[in-house]
């Protein structure tokens, strides 16, 4: 068993999440980093809003 939480399964080609705004489409590795703070960013927006409600 692993202690690591896997978020998504390895596409085939890496492509932008819905909603992300492209920036290094040649850049697999970018591609992946890019939509990891887009996602980091939503989490973030969706709990300080959770917050805000208390």
């Amino acid at each position: 068993m692993s202690n690591v939480v896997q978020f998504r399964r390895p596409a085939t080609k890496p492509a932008y999440a819905p909603g992300v705004v492209p920036f290094d489409s040649n850049n697999p590795s970018h591609i992946e980093a890019w939509n990891a703070l887009f996602e980091f960013r939503t989490v973030a927006q969706r709990y300080q809003v959770d917050e805000d409600r208390s």
